[in-house]
């Protein structure tokens, strides 16, 4: 089994405006209902939708209903910060895979990751279930630099070893919860991802799947705009 884990509980404050990110318009849809109907199409067998505690509602009649979200199995409150909403939604996946836990895995992915694809979900679906934790990012381009608390360069990571993480960051569901429970203990607020979690905490390597520059995280105004000309294209 196969649960989606899709995380819409951020406040948006780097993006500005009244409206949460994950509620704006894109294309005629909410972004985080086109994350959601990425999921829904593909083979996942559950999702269970994380959001602020005051939105529940709103989810499930304005996203989950309204769009046909039949695969949803959840919409629950997430917590203070990223990796306390990921442990609530590993909880709950938890408890719909007790029986079946050593054949269960996680896809956990954010809602403002609206451009993800089916292909892109098969793909990480596919290595999870090989590999048994895989993480979807693309290579990084750029020169990355290395810079102390006074601002000076003091590494240059070679180029070629260097990924921009995505989501959706896939692990056994086993391991994903004890080291998302670990983190949750230790109060670790250095936890920045998924990947970052399990391997503090957690067990076995992690593949870097190729993913797609298009899977962008909306962030700002601009990059609404290009959401909007990448759904449109798809739909042409």
């Amino acid at each position: 089994m196969i649960y989606a884990i899709v995380l819409a509980g951020g406040s948006g404050k780097r993006f500005g405006g009244d409206v949460p990110k994950q509620y704006r318009e894109l294309c005629g849809k909410p972004v985080i209902a086109w994350s959601l109907l990425a999921f829904q199409k593909s083979s996942a067998d559950g999702i269970i939708l994380v959001c602020s505690e005051k939105d529940i509602d709103f989810c499930k009649k304005e996203i989950i209903e309204k769009y046909g979200i039949t695969k949803c199995l959840a919409v629950i409150a997430g917590g203070k910060n990223r990796y306390n909403s990921v442990f609530n939604g590993l909880k709950v996946a938890y408890e719909f895979a007790k029986v079946s836990l050593e054949q269960s895995f996680c896809m956990i992915h954010d809602g403002a990751r609206c451009c993800i694809d089916t292909e892109t979900i098969e793909s990480a679906a596919d290595h999870v279930v090989s590999k048994g934790s895989c993480v979807v990012g693309i290579p990084v381009t750029d020169t990355i630099q290395i810079v102390n608390e006074e601002g000076n360069i003091t590494m240059t990571p070679n180029r070629a070893q260097t990924w921009a993480a995505q989501t959706p960051q896939c692990f056994s569901l086993s391991n994903a919860l004890a080291s998302y429970k670990a983190a949750v203990e230790n109060n670790d607020e250095a936890i920045t991802d998924d990947a970052s979690a399990v391997r503090k905490y957690g067990e076995g390597s992690i593949y870097m799947l190729a993913g797609k520059k298009e899977n962008l995280k909306i962030t700002t105004e601009d990059d609404i705009k290009t959401a909007e000309e990448i759904i449109m294209k798809r739909q042409m």
